[in-house]
């Protein structure tokens, strides 16, 4: 599947959560926010990254494939997710979003929203997740589900 095909998939499962769980996102202009697709193994490896993230990170998507996205989090957040036992809480349920900072290509962080869905294999296991990351060019909170 093209990068396109890919990012928009994800959106529209997305979206279908949104709208499932009546969800509401406030109206940002588009020239605000970025986004990009993600995907990840059981084991937090970034097993797709969608080109995009050069924009805001700074990265090219071959130089983060097959690490970890918990190498990319701020101390703090990963903490968070880790004392919240987030993985748990992410099988439970169909969507999960979550705000957090990411560590940029020059070292400093960045304020996003990660957005996601589970995958599971054909025995109904997860086996990752993919979504997307929205990034604001101002404040995430802005942008933020409530």
């Amino acid at each position: 599947m093209d990068n396109i095909a890919k990012l928009y998939s994800f959106q529209k499962r997305i979206n279908s959560e949104i709208l499932k769980n009546n969800l509401q996102i406030p109206r940002t202009p588009d020239d605000k926010i970025e986004c990009w697709g993600w995907e990840i193994n059981y084991d937090a490896e970034i097993v797709y990254i969608s080109p995009m993230i050069r924009n805001l990170l700074g990265y090219n998507p071959n130089e983060i494939l097959f690490h970890s996205f918990n190498e990319f989090l701020s101390d703090e957040d990963l903490k968070n997710l880790q004392d919240q036992n987030i993985r748990q809480d992410f099988e439970k349920s169909d969507y999960f979003s979550f705000p957090a900072k990411i560590k940029k290509k020059n070292g400093s962080y960045i304020k996003i929203e990660v957005n996601g869905l589970g995958v599971f294999d054909e025995n109904g296991n997860i086996c990752g997740y993919e979504g997307i990351v929205i990034a604001s060019k101002d404040d995430i909170t802005k942008i933020r589900l409530s």
